[in-house]
């Protein structure tokens, strides 16, 4: 990780400066909506990451990358974390952000006992599902599956961002 980077729970101090890199999944979306969806998720604390949640990643105190994580249940019944809402807007070190934030999916994942973790990308995004993808767990500590959802293309803001949002 970087020395000026921190990767930690949404908090609320941080829910406003959030939404600029949610409208640029969304160019759609308010700051009212914005608001609805992740204050409830937000934490009182950094250290408090809990499902469901966002994660964030800081570099110099502002905010360079989201995901949204959730736990679900595949038929077997084994618990598996969910991350569906993935934006990256630090260009200049995207694989370090999106290192990051995997890093830290798999962290809760580990603590929760998540058998893996599933993630939600869009179609445009073949770096970072290069970058993740790691179905039979032989690279990191657990299993890591990569699905795309069909992009948005009147609201994605530039063919290097990585961006989805869903707040229904």
């Amino acid at each position: 990780m970087d020395s000026n980077s921190t990767t930690q729970a949404l908090t609320h101090a941080f829910v406003d400066q959030a939404y600029t890199l949610a409208r640029e999944a969304d160019r759609a979306l308010t700051l009212e909506a914005w608001r609805r969806f992740a204050t409830p998720l937000a934490a009182e604390q950094p250290s408090e990451m809990r499902s469901p949640g966002v994660m964030v990643v800081l570099r110099n105190e502002l905010i360079r990358g989201l995901a949204a994580f959730r736990w679900k249940h595949d038929a077997n019944g084994s618990r598996f974390l969910f991350a569906r809402d993935i934006v990256i807007m630090d260009r200049a070190r995207k694989e370090r952000v999106s290192r990051e934030l995997l890093g830290g999916l798999i962290e809760v994942a580990l603590r929760d006992h998540c058998v893996r973790v599933h993630a939600e990308l869009p179609r445009s995004s073949n770096w970072l599902d290069t970058s993740w993808s790691d179905p039979e767990g032989s690279i990191y500590r657990l299993p890591i599956e990569c699905a795309r959802v069909v992009p948005d293309t009147s609201r994605a803001s530039g063919n290097n961002t990585v961006v989805t949002l869903h707040l229904s």
